[in-house]
């Protein structure tokens, strides 16, 4: 068998917890930040907070873009653009196009 310097290369890395102080990443058995005087408990509380007040915001926040789908590989930018300006002004259309064929992929943002 041949043995060399390279090993299994990250197949034995410990999972960490991530510092929300100072970025820092810990391994599991540490209680505080080898960084910064942050302890395990109130990063992984922060982190949760965090994902909670962004899921909120992902549920409920409104957005000013239309997305169509399923769309003809033959409708275009203007047809799309007559049909969306007797519900609202369009400020700003783009038709997702293949880049090699330039045929439309079926989907548009409004």
């Amino acid at each position: 068998m041949v043995r060399g310097s390279f090993g299994n290369r990250g197949l034995d890395r410990k999972p960490h917890w991530d510092c929300f102080q100072c970025g820092g990443k810990n391994y599991l058995d540490r209680e505080i930040c080898y960084r910064c005087p942050a302890s395990k408990e109130a990063s992984i509380r922060s982190m949760m907070k965090q994902r909670d007040c962004l899921s909120i915001l992902e549920s409920t926040m409104p957005t000013n873009v239309l997305l169509l789908r399923n769309l003809s590989i033959h409708t275009n930018e203007t047809k799309i653009a007559e049909k969306l300006r007797d519900f609202a002004p369009v400020m700003s259309l783009r038709l997702f196009k293949d880049s090699q064929s330039g045929v439309s992929r079926g989907t548009a943002a409004a």
